[in-house]
């Protein structure tokens, strides 16, 4: 024989052995492809989860705090500030809007502070304006805010403007200045 006239036959068994391979390994493509999907929607509504609690986290200390302030600065310190309002309103996309009017402190403005929640305690943290001045005349500048929330009754909020007198920090406490220091 020569080898060109040669033919290499296939078994019947070996074919179907190829065959069942072939089978087995769409399966497992598919089965994997399966898997994939469905831990990827359960990821997505996770996600969907979580932001419901930050809204809802919000919509849990928004509205008027009403108290006092006290201020410190290079230039004095533990200066009183009564019958203040700080107004907390939820945005829509899950951070608060905090604004500050005082007479004696200027208007302060944190259009996004971020809120974490953990064990019924809120805290707030985020970057604004201020404006404030003397005589008629108004500045801009920027400032640092923190809050910690327990409840309107027990809150204490914090705004820092570093450029101000040395860094001023002007702290907002609820209640009346004779209640809390007794």
């Amino acid at each position: 024989m020569s080898p060109q006239n040669t033919k290499i036959r296939v078994l019947p068994a070996s074919m179907h052995i190829h065959n069942f391979a072939i089978r087995k390994t769409k399966k497992a493509i598919y089965m994997k492809v399966k898997t994939i999907l469905i831990v990827s929607a359960a990821a997505l509504f996770s996600l969907a989860c979580n932001n419901d609690k930050e809204t809802l986290s919000v919509i849990s200390i928004a509205g008027n705090y009403h108290g006092y302030t006290l201020a410190n600065c290079d230039y004095f310190k533990n200066t009183y500030n009564a019958h203040e309002t700080i107004t907390i309103v939820e945005n829509t996309n899950g951070t608060a809007k905090v604004t500050f009017n005082s007479n004696s402190w200027g208007q302060f403005t944190i259009p996004n502070a971020q809120i974490d929640e953990n064990a019924g305690i809120y805290t707030l943290t985020g970057k604004g304006q201020t404006l404030m001045g003397m005589n008629g005349e108004n500045s801009s500048y920027e400032c640092d805010y923190t809050a910690v929330i327990n409840s309107k009754d027990n809150a204490q909020m914090q705004f820092k403007v570093p450029a101000v007198m040395g860094g001023l920090t002007v702290t907002f406490l609820p209640g009346s200045i004779q209640e809390n220091n007794k």
